[in-house]
């Protein structure tokens, strides 16, 4: 029998273990409704520098893009065809290391500023596959603007819609980098750009930018722009949200109830889509009129009866409580995959939970509109599973075979440096030829400089 003072403390711990869960939960809501509501993003965040690393709340971020990448990784040993997003994980990772150097020497009164540019993978545009986790209407480049500090980085994460490759070449331009017509989204990705700190002004980077890339659109199509779109007037969605802060405790009260109702699979009800929505729409309805008109459900029905609709997440923005989420909001570091709820596979449906349909990568269940559709079961899943991996298959990523392919001296040295059975497969891009590493049915590198595997004979 517990003691009153204990009593006290485990009623303590409780309600401090609930009050995180509801800062957690109101977190992932105001992450949500800020990726769903029509508008542009522009978020910034700060980190400090130490022991190599950068560090966001007291956690390193080095180690989640390798996590990420180690994640990547086994999910491309069974679907190959995700290969693209494993190479814009190293790429991206590759980024830190630049972010890193740009503040090993900082001239204080005329920094520099690293820009790096992520438009849509042009695979996800062409149809060839489909990741579940880029808006295809929108088609949003993402921009990232580090800029040194005395402890470290300040790093703007800026959206453009319409991935308009004239638009961007004169966001290059201002750069001073020419943006090659047939660059490919990974080459585009893979470049960095830098420019003094003075070359903006008095202006923000990411204003600048942004304006170079509305005015190249002003010019080809006409009209007024902003952020590569037409039809928005209020450009920071999440300050849209966060200038509600009852709406939102509301909202996080109602989706709580329903998640005491259902459980872990309460994303996937209909009374969570439904207070999805009359949230969203009561944001919007007060932006506009400065109040809600009654309840948000209320709200919710009128735009219902408007036909309103509201855009699946894509590029996370919010407030954050760690790296983790930071790296998530700017499209970086882990991937966005979940757990079946059918077979219960890790990593088996990449997207967002509130997509309005998730499929298992493994056992072919999905979730549409909130109904489940079952699969062909986990044990099915767990024997194919381990059938595919015993294939060891070749992963396919974009590459093309060259006479080196067949040169004994230079298979000999890849797999000295990669280990027995690594092979190199090289591809042309900006800045240029590279090779990236497989080994059986696992990308080991990606985007090898040839010079870099010559040092090691």
């Amino acid at each position: 029998m517990q003691t009153p003072e204990q009593v006290w403390k485990t009623e303590k711990a409780e309600r401090e273990f609930d009050a995180f869960e509801r800062e957690r939960l109101k977190t992932d809501q105001i992450t949500e409704a800020s990726e769903r509501l029509n508008g542009a993003m522009e978020n910034v965040f700060e980190y400090t520098y130490r022991n190599g690393d950068f560090h966001f709340q007291g956690q390193a971020l080095r180690p989640i893009f390798d996590d990420g990448i180690r994640a990547a990784e086994e999910i491309v040993a069974v679907r190959p065809e995700f290969a693209v997003e494993l190479q814009r994980r190293y790429i991206e990772r590759n980024q830190l290391n630049e972010q890193i150097e740009l503040i090993q020497k900082v001239d204080q009164e005329n920094p520099l500023v690293l820009v790096h540019i992520s438009p849509t993978p042009d695979a996800v545009l062409k149809g060839e596959i489909d990741l579940n986790a880029y808006d295809k209407d929108r088609q949003k480049i993402m921009v990232r603007i580090t800029e040194p500090t005395p402890s470290g980085v300040k790093v703007t994460s800026l959206s453009l819609d319409s991935n308009d490759r004239v638009a961007l070449r004169a966001v290059g331009d201002f750069l001073g980098v020419d943006i090659p017509d047939d660059a490919s989204s990974e080459d585009i990705l893979n470049m960095h750009f830098l420019a003094e700190k003075s070359q903006f002004g008095d202006e923000r980077p990411a204003k600048v930018l942004r304006e170079r890339y509305d005015r190249a659109m002003h010019m080809q199509h006409g009209g007024e722009w902003y952020a590569g779109r037409q039809d928005t007037e209020v450009q920071s969605t999440i300050e849209k949200i966060l200038a509600y802060p009852e709406l939102i405790d509301q909202h996080v009260d109602d989706v709580l109830r329903i998640k005491q109702r259902h459980g872990k699979k309460f994303r996937f009800s209909d009374e969570y889509a439904r207070a999805t929505y009359d949230f969203l729409a009561a944001i919007e309805q007060a932006g506009k009129l400065g109040a809600v008109i009654g309840s948000m459900s209320d709200a919710g029905d009128l735009a219902r009866s408007a036909g309103v609709e509201y855009a699946d997440p894509d590029c996370p923005t919010g407030v954050v409580q760690n790296a983790e989420q930071a790296l998530e909001m700017q499209g970086l570091g882990k991937e966005r995959w979940m757990s079946c709820p059918d077979c219960g596979k890790k990593d088996a449906c990449y997207g967002d939970p509130c997509a309005y349909r998730l499929d298992c990568r493994f056992c072919g269940a999905y979730v549409e509109g909130g109904v489940m559709h079952k699969g062909v079961g986990r044990a099915a899943v767990e024997a194919r599973l381990h059938n595919t991996l015993q294939e060891q298959s070749t992963v396919a990523v974009s590459t093309r075979t060259t006479s080196r392919d067949t040169d004994v001296e230079f298979r000999a040295m890849v797999e000295q440096q990669f280990g027995k059975g690594a092979a190199a497969k090289e591809r042309i891009e900006v800045g240029g030829t590279r090779v990236d590493i497989v080994r059986g049915s696992q990308v080991v590198a990606v985007g090898v400089k040839l010079g870099e595997l010559a040092l090691t004979r």
